[in-house]
């Protein structure tokens, strides 16, 4: 892992919470800033992450809804980051744990993201014989049911591609048949190319629309609805 100097990585892991967002403000300002905290399943399982590359913070962690908040600070005194950059957990309790330095190689892919434009997503379903997507993309409304056809791969996997910053989602079969992560829908935060499966979506790499300019699997015949959301039955 190659250390990266001037980061600051923080991860958290909360069940309960359909987000986390990391509230921050640097040292020497009174201003209070925001960032979406990402999955992080493919370092820790479970965890959610947030980057920054900044001096000395002050933060807390909240679950991001107005009502029924929820936040984590460090039985209100919030968490403090002095030394420049690190990788922190926040620990169940309030406690921030210092594990290491951050992972350069991990930080330069979420700052490349920053200009990056797809969403590509593969999932397996084993007893499908099609599958279609219902989804929201940078939290607009969701697409009617049964939602986009995913194109079937050669290697038996469902693919879905997209211009899009985030994308929340469900699938189904096409009929009354749904995975919808146990009706909380699946979430990606940034732009790369993920394959769902252990209940969330793992991170593989930058999308190829974004690498190599190959597009294919998006279907744009579905128009938008102000309806219910993804969640449906789940498989």
């Amino acid at each position: 892992m190659a250390a990266g100097k001037g980061w600051i990585e923080v991860f958290y892991s909360n069940e309960t919470w359909k987000r986390a967002v990391l509230v921050y403000k640097e040292r020497g300002s009174d201003e209070w800033k925001e960032v979406r905290m990402v999955d992080a399943g493919h370092i820790r399982k479970g965890f959610r992450v947030a980057r920054l590359y900044v001096g000395s913070i002050t933060f807390f962690l909240t679950n991001g809804l107005k009502n029924n908040k929820r936040v984590e600070d460090c039985w209100g005194q919030n968490f403090r980051v002095d030394i420049p950059g690190g990788r922190f957990v926040v620990q169940n309790g309030g406690a921030l744990k210092y594990v290491g330095d951050a992972d350069g190689q991990e930080c330069e892919r979420a700052l490349s993201v920053a200009n990056d434009r797809y969403i590509e997503v593969l999932f397996s379903a084993d007893l499908w014989q099609s599958c279609c997507m219902v989804y929201s993309k940078n939290a607009g409304p969701f697409i009617d049911a049964p939602g986009t056809p995913l194109e079937k791969l050669p290697t038996g996997e469902f693919f879905f591609q997209t211009e899009a910053a985030s994308l929340e989602f469900a699938f189904n079969n096409g009929g009354e048949v749904w995975d919808s992560n146990n009706e909380q829908n699946y979430i990606i935060g940034y732009p790369g190319r993920y394959k769902v499966y252990d209940g969330r979506p793992h991170f593989l790499s930058r999308a190829d629309a974004d690498t190599k300019g190959i597009f294919g699997g998006v279907s744009n015949g579905n128009t938008m609805s102000n309806g219910p959301k993804a969640a449906k039955r789940t498989v």
